[in-house]
């Protein structure tokens, strides 16, 4: 899984910063809003299209089939 909310570079990000999130993450108690799923590759066209255009706040996530 690779998380992707943090725009900024890593060299930018506090550790301190870091390890909150990740812990908050752990716990459960951070709510991660997710605007719409794809399933398969072939959808990765759509989703960058959506998250250009905007509208709904929240995250795109692409979901691989297992290998």
């Amino acid at each position: 899984m690779r998380l992707t909310s943090y725009s900024g570079g890593a060299q930018d990000l506090p550790t301190d910063a870091l390890e909150r999130y990740l812990r908050a993450i752990e716990a459960g108690t951070m709510k991660i809003v997710v605007a719409n799923l794809y399933n398969g590759l072939d959808r990765v066209a759509t989703a960058h299209r959506d998250l250009e255009v905007g509208g709904h706040p929240g995250k795109r996530v692409v979901v691989l089939d297992a290998a």
